[in-house]
């Protein structure tokens, strides 16, 4: 038995490529509303659990959506320019580089002088994530179905 093979020509395709081209707008504006909400979700629980000295670092932590295709969406979510910010994740040494020594004045005012410092890990972006991923899911689905008429 033969495979058969269909084929159909579409004369004067400008205006089914511009009406393609336009549902393919609308639909990119529902991924890009429903991965930001979903991206928000999941900044809200990293900066909830943020390590708070000063509350730098939860104020640094933005979604920001990614340059994607033009039916894909995506955000990065966490903190974009505090220092120390992956250290405080995953901790780890800081040690004397420009100098023999780290000096610095710890919260109860006292003053100390040594070669490396071992940092703590505090991890708040991975336990954001497991916390908030079902709730940031469900919310993608039911922005991206109520977008599309579902």
């Amino acid at each position: 038995m033969g495979l058969g093979n269909i084929s159909a020509k579409i004369e004067n395709s400008d205006a089914l490529k511009r009406m393609i081209e336009s549902r393919i707008s609308g639909m990119r504006s529902i991924l890009d509303e429903a991965t930001q909400e979903a991206g928000e979700i999941i900044r809200d629980e990293m900066r909830y659990r943020a390590p708070r000295d000063t509350g730098g670092l939860a104020k640094d932590i933005t979604v920001e959506r990614e340059a994607t295709g033009s039916l894909e969406s995506a955000v990065t979510i966490g903190p974009r320019t505090f220092p120390g910010a992956r250290m405080r994740e995953y901790g780890g040494v800081i040690r004397a580089k420009n100098a023999p020594f780290l000096v610095f004045k710890t919260k109860d005012g006292v003053w100390h002088k040594c070669k490396s410092v071992v940092q703590p890990a505090t991890p708040y972006i991975r336990p954001a994530i497991v916390a908030k991923r079902a709730e940031a899911a469900a919310r993608l689905a039911s922005k991206i179905r109520k977008g599309f008429g579902l």
